[in-house]
């Protein structure tokens, strides 16, 4: 939620389209990939065994490398981000909540293992679900600014012509002719490959 909104306030109706749309090529991929490597290894937990079974230690140790590089790289982003919002909703520190996010985790993690992330992960998305639609019924239903969809598009359009968006058509947000808002995709699309495979990898192989 956080970069979805951050680029549409950057780029426009684009920004989120390309930012939802860059993950699901790797879904889709790695949804084959995974139902044809647990087929061929079924007693396999992770995508390291794998590659230590295919290509030798050598090539093990490589992956090892750049999958734990990978994976403190995006929990560094997941922490900060993470931390910004409490931040911003509780006024506590971004260093302490840095520091207290990850407490929790590793709690329900020790005690219940990966059922336990499972289950958080189902009631995380469920409270995301809830958040989005009651956003999205104050903005398009209920505000006493915005309030309806014409309203929403009346003022993105003034918007546009205050503050125009540097690359859009028109400098429009309500376009897809986004030069800016293409680059994040490409950029987008190749940067997930790393997320989705790491992560999604060990969830696949652990159930």
């Amino acid at each position: 939620m956080l970069q979805s909104t951050s680029v549409a306030y950057r780029y426009g109706v684009s920004g989120p389209f390309w930012y939802a749309s860059g993950a699901t090529v790797q879904i889709i991929l790695f949804a084959a990939l995974a139902i044809e490597l647990k087929r061929r290894a079924p007693n396999a937990h992770t995508f390291l065994e794998v590659i230590r079974a295919r290509y030798g230690p050598v090539t093990h140790t490589v992956y090892i490398v750049f999958g734990l590089m990978t994976n403190i790289l995006v929990t560094a982003m997941l922490l900060t981000g993470g931390s910004a919002v409490v931040s911003s909703l509780t006024g506590v520190p971004v260093p302490a909540a840095c520091f207290l996010l990850p407490i929790g985790v590793v709690l329900y993690t020790a005690f219940g293992g990966i059922k336990a992330t499972f289950i958080t992960d189902y009631l995380h998305t469920l409270m995301l679900i809830i958040i989005i639609f009651l956003l999205a019924f104050t903005a398009y239903a209920t505000s006493p600014i915005l309030g309806s969809p014409s309203k929403v598009y009346h003022l993105l359009m003034a918007a546009a012509k205050a503050h125009p968006v540097e690359g859009n058509a028109g400098g429009s947000y309500l376009t897809m002719r986004s030069h800016d808002g293409a680059i994040f995709f490409v950029i987008n699309i190749i940067g997930n490959f790393g997320t989705v495979f790491l992560g999604k990898f060990a969830e696949k192989f652990n159930k």
